[in-house]
């Protein structure tokens, strides 16, 4: 059986899913990808502390290889109430709308609306989250945005939480959440005379489309 090693978990990229650990004792840095961490029941964060073996690559370069936190790794998982906080606050709007439409307050188009454009965010989160672990093509940012602008906000906090991507990078939370903003202040309008107008005008304009 291999030697076991300690070390500290220094560099994290959790988009990417790897980082490098500084093995204890020494200077050295080895690579870690978060597919070697076994019963990992959280993402990885600088400061971890980690016992792993090492192997090589096919460039015979070392990394990190049945990894796992060390017992004395008793750092408290950070944010997870500010998660749930956010994931509740989701959940309570596409309530509110689910009863609003029950209710016919509100159509049914506007409804389905929010539940395709979430279902299309997550995916668009997904497929991006993929990409950057696999070094392949990125989903624009951009991209990402328009979708939580037209309604798929809910999907992508859920995709941000549930996948650990875009959550922490601030430049990109500030024009999310600035989407989102915006999104709420349409989504009160539909409740006024003439956001009720429009929105059954869009209704007629769909059942017209589809038939």
């Amino acid at each position: 059986m291999s030697q076991r090693f300690a070390g500290q978990l220094t560099e994290w990229r959790d988009e990417q899913g790897f980082g490098f650990i500084t093995t204890n004792g020494s200077h050295d840095r080895v690579f870690v990808h978060i597919n070697d961490i076994t019963g990992r029941r959280r993402r990885p964060a600088v400061g971890d502390r980690l016992l792993f073996r090492l192997a090589t690559d096919d460039r015979d370069r070392y990394r990190a290889v049945d990894v796992s936190y060390a017992k004395s790794n008793v750092r408290p998982t950070k944010g997870n109430g500010a998660n749930a906080a956010l994931l509740l606050f989701a959940a309570t709007f596409l309530a509110v709308l689910g009863v609003s439409v029950f209710t016919e307050r509100l159509p049914p188009i506007v409804g389905l609306i929010y539940f395709a454009m979430s279902m299309l965010a997550f995916g668009f989160y997904a497929m991006d989250k993929s990409a950057a672990v696999n070094g392949r093509q990125r989903t624009r940012e951009s991209t990402l945005i328009l979708l939580g602008l037209l309604g798929g906000w809910p999907g992508a906090l859920l995709a941000q939480q549930w996948l650990r991507h875009k959550s922490s990078k601030k430049s990109f939370q500030f024009d999310f959440w600035l989407s989102v903003i915006v999104n709420l202040f349409v989504a009160g309008w539909l409740f006024t005379e003439a956001g009720a107008r429009a929105a059954a005008k869009l209704q007629g304009v769909v059942k017209g489309l589809v038939q």
